[in-house]
């Protein structure tokens, strides 16, 4: 045996003995762990923020579906009594005038944005931004329309609805917990400059899809318009804009989340002042070519091509 590898009389075997890591060696690991970090964080946010948007494009999708059921059912329902009242009424309206007519106010009645359009008192501790989110789930949980299914609270999750301001009204709300944002006629979405103005496909285009500007430039409900030009609004488009939306002017509702930066980009539907309830871009949209405010957003018209 070689004599080296035998320990003297008495002693204990040598140990190797343990070396701790140098300052370079320390160093070295931390900046690995710093360059892991910054690599893996932008991945699990994107992460993260692909699960918000899915569980929020769900959302809207699902009350789409419930908005187009009442659209169904309005436009289902049997009107000869109304018409023959209105003729009564307004004599000097046409047929297609008063189904125009008639069209616009069971819109009204069936998607108020207000708690003035629903008959409710404001509730305290109102956060005005949440308006048209509480509305829209009380038009649809408990507001009944003829002919269409009833819904009920139960029928949405707790990540759909929340009551944010604490008014103790429900709203409807994105995977980042905001409200979502209802507009019943976006016509200032499409002509931000108002009646008479050009149809603008820049910004409406990011959150209404599949359509031209051929599309977006026809009232659907009155495409001659026979209702401007009648008696009752004698051709004023500013008059006809203040009772209903932007004349000669494509709309359907249309349900806007503002994405993962929070930033609408539209003048919010309490805010009549700016045209809000019209869905009128903010300047900071209009004056952007890339509508960079916009590209986050989700809304349920964004898919409206294929539908």
């Amino acid at each position: 045996m070689n004599p080296s590898m035998t320990s003297r009389a008495g002693s204990p075997p040598r140990v190797a003995e343990r070396r701790g890591l140098t300052l370079i060696e320390l160093l070295v690991v931390v900046v690995i762990i710093t360059i892991l970090a910054t690599l893996l964080v932008p991945a699990v946010g994107r992460m993260f923020g692909a699960a918000e948007e899915k569980v929020t494009r769900a959302t809207i999708d699902k009350i789409d579906a419930l908005i187009k059921q009442r659209n169904i059912a309005i436009d289902q329902v049997d009107r000869s009594r109304r018409i023959a009242q209105e003729k009564i009424l307004q004599p000097g309206l046409s047929d297609a005038a008063i189904n125009a007519y008639i069209q616009k106010e069971m819109l009204k009645q069936a998607f108020p944005m207000t708690y003035a359009e629903a008959g409710l008192s404001v509730p305290s501790n109102h956060n005005p931004v949440t308006e048209s989110a509480e509305i829209l789930y009380y038009a649809l949980v408990e507001r009944e329309v003829i002919g269409a299914a009833g819904v009920q609270p139960t029928d949405f999750q707790a990540h759909e609805v929340a009551d944010t301001d604490g008014d103790g009204r429900m709203e409807f709300v994105d995977a980042w917990g905001r409200p979502l944002r209802f507009y019943r006629w976006p016509t200032r979405l499409v002509r931000p400059a108002g009646p008479g103005g050009s149809v603008e496909m820049r910004a409406a285009g990011l959150l209404i899809a599949g359509t031209t500007p051929d599309m977006l430039g026809q009232d659907p409900d009155d495409p001659l318009g026979e209702l401007l030009n009648s008696p009752r609004f004698g051709g004023d488009p500013a008059a006809f804009e203040a009772q209903y939306h932007t004349p000669d002017t494509f709309h359907r509702p249309l349900l806007v989340s503002a994405g993962a930066d929070g930033e609408l980009g539209l003048h919010e539907p309490h805010d009549r002042a700016n045209f809000g309830h019209l869905a009128q871009p903010t300047s900071a949209v209009l004056s952007d070519p890339g509508n960079s405010v916009l590209n986050d957003n989700h809304s349920n018209l964004q898919r409206f091509g294929g539908n």
